[in-house]
């Protein structure tokens, strides 16, 4: 956010809206996978309205190949800019030559190589199977049965509403009447969770709650202040920005914006309003009213306008920052105290879980999947595949041990079957 509004506008301006989309729990949604990917989506569109060329355009389609290997939703998008780049680079060579467009060939190539290294690394990137995986889990949020799991058995829930279907575009010809009410869903809950994932979720009796909403109304009441601080200025600049003679010099920035829009909308709008879906689309809002600011004209640098909200903002954040930082310090979350004490632990268990993830964060579980005897019961089974730790969640229900006698009781209490959490609060249960 900083980076994209910096572009455009002081670094007073960037610093300020970037340090309240830093506390809204949205920016901190998949930090390691979505993150990034709207961060370079943010990135291309501040450079195209900064930079409206075809180097500019040929460098941004490399850059949204990046993201798009983090986020398949992107895969089109970044498809679709590396065709306009080369359309616009060819349309320029034919007009001045080879060596006038050089760069923009240089440009092109360079998102060329991202995309070979890519798919040298990943295989394709038009594999449909992970967007129908996407697809398949959020649908079945709605529509799984009780007992189902729609993260885990999405595969039997698209079977029984899309029958032989393998993609999202079967999946409409098979029952578009399912699809849409999927599709009309969504949409009916963007606009809520939008403004969810805007406000801060530190607990209600956390003074970081307090900071944090404190913060995000004082960049709203920025805006409302610039716009009525000089309302003839900014009732010109409002007037000029969406005048035609505008819209037509910035025809290709707007085009580029116009595709990134109707690309990340029809994630959300298809897949489901989740906070990763949903990343890119408030990193552009944050971006927007940096940018208006910076139209508008922020207010003069006087103490009470700037130099003390300046300050206060700046104590706000650092504040904020010191309580989350200490917070995780004193009271870290019961999946990282889990993994530090397995890691602590002498000894290596047989780990029983769905999902077995947590197994790739310490080298003293070993994930297995044994198959259970028709007779036997949860306690025999534990004990004769030496199970040694357990995720006692009623995921454990979907397993082929699901049947199994005393799996029910096991799940309601572990320890009476001599188990006992790692840490408290933990779910992972060890002998």
């Amino acid at each position: 956010v900083w980076g994209a509004i910096r572009l455009h506008a002081s670094p007073r301006v960037a610093w300020s809206v970037a340090a309240v989309a830093a506390v809204i729990p949205v920016a901190h949604a998949w930090p390691g996978v979505a993150n990034p990917a709207a961060a370079i989506v943010l990135l291309c569109v501040a450079a195209i309205f900064r930079w409206p060329t075809p180097i500019a355009l040929a460098i941004s389609a490399g850059a949204l190949w990046v993201a798009a290997g983090a986020r398949p939703e992107l895969v089109y998008l970044a498809l679709l800019i590396t065709v306009w780049a080369l359309v616009w680079a060819i349309t320029r060579t034919t007009r001045n030559g080879i060596r006038k467009s050089l760069g923009t060939w240089i440009a092109l190539g360079w998102s060329m190589l991202v995309l070979l290294i890519l798919v040298r690394l990943h295989g394709t990137p038009f594999d449909s199977s992970r967007s129908w995986n996407a697809f398949g889990q959020h649908y079945g949020i709605r529509a799984h049965l009780p007992g189902e799991d729609n993260w885990y058995q999405w595969d039997q829930v698209m079977q029984r509403d899309f029958p032989g279907a393998t993609g999202v575009t079967q999946a409409f010809t098979t029952s578009p009447g399912l699809f849409f009410k999927h599709i009309f869903g969504n949409i009916a809950e963007t606009p809520a969770d939008f403004i969810a994932f805007l406000l801060p979720d530190f607990p209600f009796e956390h003074p970081a709650r307090l900071l944090a909403t404190i913060m995000l109304l004082a960049l709203a009441a920025a805006v409302v202040y610039i716009l009525l601080a000089r309302p003839r200025d900014s009732a010109r600049a409002v007037r000029r920005i969406t005048s035609f003679t505008y819209l037509r010099a910035h025809v290709v920035p707007l085009a580029f914006l116009a595709l990134n829009l109707v690309f990340l909308f029809a994630a959300v709008i298809v897949i489901y309003p989740r906070e990763h879906y949903l990343l890119g689309l408030v990193g552009l809002a944050f971006l927007l009213v940096g940018a208006l600011i910076a139209k508008l004209g922020s207010p003069p640098a006087r103490y009470w306008t700037v130099v003390l909200p300046q300050t206060v903002l700046f104590t706000m954040f650092a504040l904020l920052t010191v309580l989350a930082i200490s917070g995780r310090v004193s009271n870290p979350p019961a999946f990282a105290s889990t993994v530090r004490s397995l890691t602590l632990q002498d000894g290596i268990r047989n780990y029983l879980a769905i999902p077995s993830e947590l197994a790739n964060y310490t080298d003293r579980l070993v994930p297995v999947n044994p198959q259970p005897l028709p007779t036997e019961t949860f306690q025999d089974f534990l004990a004769r595949n030496d199970i040694g730790a357990v995720l006692a969640t009623d995921r454990l229900r979907i397993g082929p041990w699901s049947q199994l006698k005393g799996l029910d009781e096991f799940i309601k209490d572990p320890q009476s079957a001599g188990f006992k959490p790692v840490v408290p609060n933990s779910l992972v249960f060890i002998r």
